[in-house]
C-alpha cells in the first residue's frame, strides 16, 4: 500500500523479548519517536494526564495564540514510531510527520496539522526537524521552531507537535524504553 510505513504495526515489546539490545540496534539503525505511559512524562502533582480525544477532526484545531498553550498531550500507552520513509511516499530526502495518512509518521491528534513537520536524518542519533508552517507549532526542548525553520535534534530531546509530546531516541535507547 502506498504510504504505508513498513515498520508500523510491529509488536515492539514482543520483538524486544526476542532480541538483545545490540541485535535490536543493528536490525533497526534508525532514530525513533517515542511516547510512553504517563509515568514517562509525569505531570506536576501526580495527577492523571488527559486521555486521547474521542474524535479526530478533518481540520486542524487551531489553538488561540493569545491564551496559554494547553499542556502537551500525554496519552496513555507506549507508541514507537521509527523515523523511516513510508513505502512509495514522495520527497525521498525528508520524512514527513503529520495527521494525514499519507505522511511517513502519522500522529492522529486534532492539534497536529495534516503536514506538521518533516525530518532530515543526519546520523543514527541526530536529525534536523523543520516546521512545515503548522497551525500549532513544533517545539524542540520547549523552544519554538519557527514556521519553515529547522532545528537540530539529538537523542533524548523532547519534541512537541501541536500538543503531542514525543522523545527522540536512537535504536539502543528505544530498546531500553520499550
Amino acid at each position: 500500500m502506498v504510504g504505508e510505513n513498513t515498520l508500523a504495526g510491529i509488536d515492539w515489546l514482543k520483538l524486544k523479548r526476542s532480541l538483545t539490545r545490540e541485535a535490536f540496534a543493528q536490525k533497526y539503525p534508525v532514530p525513533f519517536l517515542l511516547r510512553k505511559a504517563p509515568r514517562a512524562f509525569p505531570t506536576p502533582g501526580g495527577e492523571e494526564p488527559p486521555t486521547a480525544p474521542s474524535h479526530l477532526g478533518f481540520h486542524t484545531k487551531v489553538m488561540d495564540p493569545t491564551k496559554p498553550a494547553p499542556p502537551p498531550q500525554r496519552l496513555p500507552g507506549v507508541l514507537v514510531m521509527p523515523l523511516t520513509k513510508a513505502e512509495g511516499s514522495a520527497f525521498a530526502e525528508r520524512i514527513s510527520v503529520g495527521r494525514a495518512l499519507n505522511c511517513d509518521v502519522v500522529i492522529r491528534d486534532e492539534s497536529v496539522s495534516k503536514l506538521h513537520a518533516y525530518f532530515r536524518i543526519v546520523t543514527a542519533t541526530s536529525a534536523e526537524v523543520t516546521d512545515a508552517k503548522s497551525a500549532n507549532r513544533t517545539l524542540v526542548n520547549a523552544k519554538i521552531v519557527e514556521p519553515g525553520q529547522t532545528a537540530r535534534v539529538a537523542v533524548g530531546d523532547t519534541l512537541i507537535f501541536g500538543r503531542v509530546a514525543l522523545q527522540f531516541m536512537d535504536a539502543a535507547s528505544t530498546y531500553d524504553w520499550i
